[in-house]
This record gives structure tokens, sequence and C-alpha cells, in this order.
């Protein structure tokens, strides 16, 4: 939703992010601002974590701004921030630990697995899912890469989960 809550008028930021977005193999594009006059820098999510010269020329051609600006454009590929989680959950009676395991590296694979460029992770988002699911009476969610509740994204990077250990307990 935060994507389309700037109208792009052509000349925003915004309006070059859709342009790129429209590249079959970006999955997310983040256009921080200029630090240099004449640049426009172009920071994108790729399907196979990759970037070739010749797609780095369909960046460079889709932003039409380019041209009438005279601005170079620079393509930069997205590195990955890896990051671990360890959930511990208590299962209520009557329901499988094993099971319950299963569907919590799931849900949790499933959120962690939306590569957005420099974007946190609020644990938050994580225990908004899990409460959800039947079965479980309580957990708690840790991160040695949170800061607090979070877990911070450089401007270039997307979050990547690595490592994730999920341990389910009787109630």
């Amino acid at each position: 939703m935060q994507h389309y809550s700037i109208v792009p008028n052509g000349v925003n930021a915004q309006s070059v992010a859709n342009a790129v977005m429209q590249l079959d193999f970006v999955t997310d594009c983040y256009i921080p601002q200029a630090q240099n006059a004449g640049e426009i820098t172009v920071i994108v999510a790729t399907k196979n974590n990759t970037i070739t010269i010749p797609q780095i020329f369909e960046i460079k051609n889709s932003v039409g701004i380019s041209e009438i600006t005279g601005a170079e454009v620079q393509p930069y590929l997205a590195q990955k921030q890896n990051f671990s989680l360890t959930v511990e959950a208590n299962i209520r009676s009557g329901f499988d630990k094993e099971q319950m395991k299963g569907i919590l590296e799931n849900e949790i694979g499933e959120i962690c697995s939306v590569h957005k460029i420099g974007r946190a992770l609020p644990l938050n988002i994580i225990s908004k899912r899990l409460v959800s699911i039947d079965g479980i009476s309580s957990f708690n969610i840790y991160s040695n890469d949170a800061f607090g509740d979070v877990i911070p994204c450089d401007s270039k990077c997307y979050l990547n989960l690595n490592s994730l250990a999920v341990n389910c307990f009787d109630e």
C-alpha cells in the first residue's frame, strides 16, 4: 500500500520505481535521495539475486525521465542482510508439537520471504500472525539481530532469514 501512497508524476522517485518494477526480473526497487547531481540511483532486488549487463541496460532504458533530464541512471543490486530468529511456543494439550512446529516455520517463512529493500522488520508483525494460530497458548520471539523489537535493515539491502529455530513445548 505504501507503494501507492505517493502519486507518480513522471519525474519523482515513485515514477522511476514504478517504471523499473515493470521489468519482469525485478522483485523490488528503491530510489534513494540523489547523492550526486545528474545521477539517479536505482537499487533493485531480482528474482535470482543477480543482475546482468543486459538487465542493467533494461533498467536504464526503463527510466524515460533520464533522457529528458540528461541524468545518468546507476543501477545497483540490493544485498542480502541475513538475520536469525528463535521462536519458543507453548502448545495446547491435544495438538501435535511437531505439526505445530511445521506450521510455525511455514508462517514465519512466509512473513520473512517478502524482500523489501531498506525495510526493517518489526517483530510484532510476526507476533500478530502467530497469535491467530490455533493451538498456541503463548510464544516468545528472539533475535540477536534485533534492536529492541525491530530488525533494522540498511537502505541498500533487504532482510533475509537465514536461521530459524522453532522450539515447541507442552503447555
